[in-house]
C-alpha cells in the first residue's frame, strides 16, 4: 500500500511559504506562530554592518603569496662569472693604481656583483663614487658616502677623475 502525500503551504502576509501539515513530517509547520513576528536582534551583541556582513561571503584567496612565489620564481639572475689569471692580473694592476692614488681621494667607477638575497646568482651593478680609503687587509673599499665594497667582488674598475686632473693647466 502506498501512501502519497501532497505538500500544501500557505503564503504568510509577509510573503513566506508556510509548509502545512504533512503527515509523517511534524517538523513542518512547527515555526509558523513565529515567522512573521519582528527581529529584535541581539542584545549581547552590537548588530553587524552591511560591509562586515557581506565580507563573510567573499571570495577566499586559499593560495596567498601564489602570485608572488611565482614572479619570484621568474625573475632572472645572472651567474657569477669568475675571472681568469690574466683577468685577475689586470685588476690587481687597478688596485695597485688606486691604492696609490687613493690619498687624493680619485672618483672611481666600479662594476662589481651583488649576490642575490633570496636565490642563487646575483647582479652586476655600477658604481661611482670618490674614494675615501682602501683597506686592503679587509679587502674593502670605502668611498667617501660610506658604501663598503668588497674587493672580492669588484670586477673592474676605472678611474675617472683625479685630483690633479682638475687643476688648471699652464698656458704657454
Amino acid at each position: 500500500m502506498s501512501m502519497t502525500a501532497e505538500k500544501v503551504c500557505s503564503i504568510s502576509p509577509t510573503g513566506h511559504c508556510i509548509p502545512d501539515r504533512i503527515p509523517g513530517n511534524t517538523a513542518c509547520g512547527m515555526y509558523a506562530d513565529i515567522i512573521d513576528l519582528p527581529y529584535e536582534g541581539s542584545r549581547t551583541r552590537p548588530r553587524m554592518s552591511m560591509h562586515d556582513r557581506a565580507a563573510q561571503f567573499s571570495p577566499f584567496a586559499a593560495l596567498t603569496g601564489y602570485e608572488d612565489a611565482i614572479r619570484e620564481t621568474a625573475r632572472q639572475t645572472e651567474v657569477r662569472m669568475v675571472p681568469d689569471e690574466e683577468e685577475l692580473t689586470r685588476l690587481n694592476r687597478k688596485f695597485r693604481e688606486l691604492t696609490d692614488c687613493c690619498s687624493a681621494r680619485p672618483e672611481v667607477r666600479f662594476i662589481c656583483f651583488r649576490a642575490d638575497e633570496r636565490k642563487a646568482g646575483g647582479a652586476y651593478v655600477t658604481v661611482k663614487g670618490q674614494v675615501r680609503r682602501v683597506n686592503e687587509t679587509e679587502r674593502q673599499i670605502v668611498l667617501q658616502d660610506g658604501t663598503k665594497l668588497s674587493m672580492d667582488d669588484i670586477v673592474d674598475l676605472e678611474i675617472i677623475l683625479r685630483p690633479e686632473d682638475t687643476s688648471p693647466q699652464d698656458s704657454l
